[in-house]
C-alpha cells in the first residue's frame, strides 16, 4: 500500500477588537488595524473553518508541497466554497421534511414560506445550511412531490 504524505489545513481565525477616535468609517479602519498589528491581545475566536487538504504527495516528504500531484478537487479547499448542486439542496430538504413528518409537525396545506422556515429550522438544527429562499421556492414542489411520492401522504 503506497504511503502519502498530505498537509491539511482550516481556517483559524483571530480578532483584535479596538476601540479607536477617527473622522470617518475609513480612518477608523486604518488606525484600527495599526492599533491591532502592534496589539498582544489576539483572542481565538470560536469559529474556525471546515478542514481541507492543501498539497499531497506520494512518499514521505518533509512537506507535501516539494512534490504536490494535485489534491482531488473533493477534498480541496475550493470544494469548500463550492455552490450546492441542486441534487444536494433537494436531498438536504427532503431528509429535513421527513424527519419534521416523522416528528409529526403537521405541515398540510401550508404555504411556500411557511414551510420553507420549517424546513430551515429543522437543517439549522441538524447544524447544515439552510436553503435560499429563492432556491427553495422553486425546488419546494418537487420535495413536496418526492415526499409524497416516497411516504404515500403527507405529514
Amino acid at each position: 500500500m503506497p504511503t502519502w504524505t498530505v498537509e491539511c489545513s482550516c481556517a483559524a481565525y483571530v480578532a483584535s477588537t479596538q476601540i479607536v477616535e477617527a473622522d470617518t468609517e475609513e480612518a477608523a479602519c486604518e488606525a484600527a488595524i495599526f492599533a491591532a498589528n502592534a496589539a498582544m491581545d489576539w483572542t481565538p475566536l470560536d469559529h474556525i473553518g471546515d478542514t481541507h487538504c492543501d498539497a499531497i504527495a506520494r512518499g514521505v516528504h518533509k512537506t507535501a508541497w516539494d512534490h504536490d500531484v494535485g489534491v482531488p478537487y473533493a477534498f480541496s479547499e475550493q470544494a469548500l466554497h463550492a455552490a450546492p448542486s441542486i441534487s444536494d439542496l433537494l436531498a438536504r430538504a427532503q431528509l429535513a421534511l421527513a424527519e419534521l413528518c416523522d416528528r409529526r409537525i403537521g405541515l398540510v396545506d401550508t404555504d411556500v414560506t411557511t414551510l420553507l422556515v420549517a424546513i430551515n429550522a429543522e437543517l439549522d438544527r441538524q447544524d447544515i445550511p439552510a436553503l435560499a429562499p429563492s432556491t427553495a421556492h422553486t425546488l419546494l414542489p418537487q420535495i413536496l412531490a418526492q415526499h409524497a411520492a416516497r411516504q404515500g401522504a403527507s405529514c
